[in-house]
Order: structure tokens, then sequence, then C-alpha cells
């Protein structure tokens, strides 16, 4: 994603031939125009981001709430078999 943005910054600089970062009258064109269109809007960045990183939250939650568990689980039966047998 962070590579594709890249790509799409270079693309849309490509036009800038005087590099001031200001698109003046004869650095427009209809290329310029697109490249502009795929840096500004992005929605379909913008979307995968709002749906993909809501959904990997709840699934790294839910690994580390059952890793949590598991641990704990097995301190306390490591617990009660020193408490019983003596050992650790």
């Amino acid at each position: 994603m962070i590579a594709y943005d890249g790509y799409l910054e270079w693309r849309l600089d490509s036009y800038d031939t005087n590099g001031d970062g200001v698109f003046s009258p004869d650095e427009q064109s209809l290329g310029q125009s697109e490249a502009m269109d795929g840096v500004v809007n992005g929605l379909g960045r913008t979307v995968f981001v709002t749906v993909s990183w809501p959904l990997i939250s709840l699934i790294h939650f839910g690994v580390l709430y059952v890793s949590t568990k598991v641990s704990r689980r097995h301190a306390s039966l490591t617990n009660a078999w020193s408490r019983r047998f003596g050992r650790g």
C-alpha cells in the first residue's frame, strides 16, 4: 500500500518539470490530471483500510485474549501442582 502511494506520487511528480511543486498551465495535461486523480482520490485504498483494519484488529485481539487465558490457566495448574506435590 505504501509502495503504491509512493508510485502515484512519483508519477504525479514526473509532470512537475520545473520541480516547484505547483503545476503551471504548461505542465498541466491529461496525464497529469489522471495522476492527480490517483493521488487525491484514492478511494479504493481508503475503503480497504476502513474495512480491513477493524477485522485485523479483532483477529489480533482474539489471539491475545486466548493466549492470555491459556497462559493464566497454565500458571494456575502449575501453582496447584506445586502446592500439592511440592515441586515447581
